[in-house]
């Protein structure tokens, strides 16, 4: 078990991950910061609270995100599984994602859309089912802010949980 972010991809990298297991984290299973990447066949479990320490900045509270993909050019999942993750299985701020074969299943929102993400997450090859309080969180106009699980702050500066 880590105790810490599985993974984090950031700030201009690529990070391309296939046949993968991310479990007992915590902050997020997966996480990338102004990075792209595709993921396939990977399947994320387990993410519990914790906080987000960031230079200069006040801290992200209460984050347990299986993906969390922040301000990001792109990301594409296949294949992928993303179950019993605290807060939100798949959480997406100002990024573009595509997903197919994608099933979000008992986390407390299945997938959260926001700040103006482009998602393409409506193939009837995903599955998002058994999410305690949605299985999708999406805004009804662009750039609202969602009631629920905290915005993702600006991560400029970001230092590892401690």
């Amino acid at each position: 078990a880590n105790r810490g972010i599985g993974i984090l991809v950031q700030q201009g990298a690529e990070g391309d991950f296939s046949r993968l297991i991310v479990e007992d984290n915590l902050v997020a299973g997966i996480l990338l910061f102004q990075a792209r990447g595709a993921l396939d066949s990977v399947f994320v479990t387990n993410t519990l609270v914790g906080t987000l320490l960031e230079v200069d900045a006040a801290p992200v509270l209460d984050m347990a995100d299986g993906v969390a993909v922040v301000d990001s050019p792109h990301l594409s999942i296949t294949s992928s599984h993303v179950n019993a993750n605290e807060r939100v299985g798949l959480y997406f701020s100002g990024s573009s994602a595509t997903l197919e074969r994608v099933e979000a299943t008992r986390n407390t929102v299945g997938v959260q859309i926001q700040d103006l993400s482009t998602v393409n997450y409506e193939s009837a090859s995903n599955a998002f089912l058994f999410n305690t309080d949605e299985d999708v969180r999406v805004p009804k106009d662009p750039g609202e802010e969602l009631s629920g699980p905290n915005r993702a702050a600006d991560l400029d500066g970001l230092a590892p949980p401690g």
